[in-house]
């Protein structure tokens, strides 16, 4: 960062605005790299204020297709696809075919929800290209997007072959950050649907490449969020809370639905766990003010919202109800954002808690048995257990 700056106030010195736009578009990749939101979008909308006079360039292209990439982290697909696009016809127009790697990458993370198969398919193209012009940057970034893709739509055999693939490349090519991404995001699958031992054994290789870094990343926050999950299913709560809250300040600090929130979700849990209410509750109104700020929702905000939205029905007093009605409908949006077999459990399931808790048992018992059904087809063991122990409540509830 030192040596780009000095190169920033060169390039200003002699008027050569290309150069000052694109050391500014790699400083904000490097702060984005770095877990740092706010100065990563500074520097990125600096370049685009630099190079957007009128004229076209590839260093222009590159700059819209950043700006793109942070819309899409944050959720905000719409203003993501029209600034992909925008970078799309540049780079094709230019002949720049990075760029045009990239900005595939970013429209089709953000049809996914809307448009899977367009998405997905675009993901596929952006990751061949990647390969056929030797990128490794874009590669494993594309493999990472393709198979958090199939992740989202449930898809989770061809998730785990993708990001085996992701691994299998990263350590060729030597990118350590993305080897830890791919190992997280397997564990993540594995843990998910059940395959407990195999996401143990890839929990030591997590904290050894965790430990070895010498910088934070957004990748080391994925492990931490799921270290911190794993903790707390298995039982461990303080464990678990000693891991969340080492890396509290730098989720927040990244300020991304995608990761703040779920981390949140889990800190939420663990307190709840370990019957530190207050601690909770105080947790739960920040993942209120979170979510308040954007119209989209994550794929990965699902479980967070269910478990806010029943541990908010488990608290006594009105204010508990209402805030569950909050995450009711945020689950709503969720689904009628995404349509996917995850979001329609999670859906299902908050109903039926706030069914329950509204004494109609048998309309929550209808609600989480479509809810079990949907956790069992995904190959989800630990969420339809979950599901059937609302289920048994509910049932219990019935005079009949």
């Amino acid at each position: 960062l030192e040596v780009y700056e000095e190169s920033c106030a060169v390039f200003e010195a002699v008027g050569d605005r290309v150069g000052s736009g694109a050391v500014q578009r790699l400083m904000g990749r490097i702060y984005y790299e770095l877990g740092k939101r706010a100065e990563s979008l500074t520097h990125y909308h600096n370049a685009l204020r630099i190079l957007d006079d009128g004229s076209e360039s590839v260093e222009l292209a590159r700059a819209v297709s950043a700006i793109s990439r942070m819309h899409m982290v944050a959720a905000e697909y719409d203003e993501a696809v029209a600034m992909g696009e925008r970078a799309l016809e540049l780079a094709e127009r230019l002949g720049a075919e990075d760029v045009t790697v990239h900005a595939l990458n970013n429209i089709g993370v953000s049809l996914v929800p809307r448009d899977p198969e367009r998405g997905l398919a675009m993901l596929q193209d952006s990751l061949h290209r990647a390969l056929a012009l030797g990128l490794p940057y874009d590669a494993c970034r594309a493999y990472h997007n393709l198979g958090s893709g199939f992740e989202k739509r449930c898809r989770y055999p061809e998730a785990r072959t993708t990001y085996a693939d992701l691994l299998t490349y990263a350590e060729h090519v030597g990118a350590t950050q993305d080897v830890l991404s791919a190992l997280v995001a397997l564990a993540r699958v594995d843990w998910h649907s059940g395959q407990w031992a195999a996401a143990l054994t890839r929990r030591a290789h997590i904290h050894e490449r965790v430990t070895a870094s010498q910088t934070s990343s957004v990748a080391g926050l994925r492990a931490g969020t799921l270290l911190g999950e794993m903790h707390i299913d298995l039982g461990t709560g303080e464990a678990a809370r000693a891991e969340l809250e080492s890396s509290l300040s730098e989720a927040r600090s990244i300020a991304a639905l995608h990761t703040t929130v779920p981390h949140l979700g889990q800190l939420a849990r663990v307190f709840a766990s370990l019957g530190m209410e207050s601690e909770a509750a105080a947790v739960v109104q920040e993942i209120v003010g979170w979510i308040g700020g954007f119209s989209y929702v994550h794929s990965q905000e699902g479980i967070p919202l269910l478990f806010a939205c029943q541990w908010s029905i488990a608290r006594t007093g009105d204010e508990g109800l209402g805030d569950a009605y909050v995450f009711l409908r945020r689950l709503e949006r969720a689904h009628e954002q995404w349509g996917s077999p995850e979001t329609d459990a999670c859906l299902s399931e908050g109903r039926g808690s706030v069914a329950l808790a509204e004494g109609d048992h048998r309309e929550a018992v209808g609600f989480f048995r479509h809810a079990v059904a949907r956790w069992g087809e995904m190959g989800r063991p630990y969420d339809q257990a979950r599901a059937l122990s609302s289920l048994g409540k509910a049932l219990h509830g019935l005079e009949d």
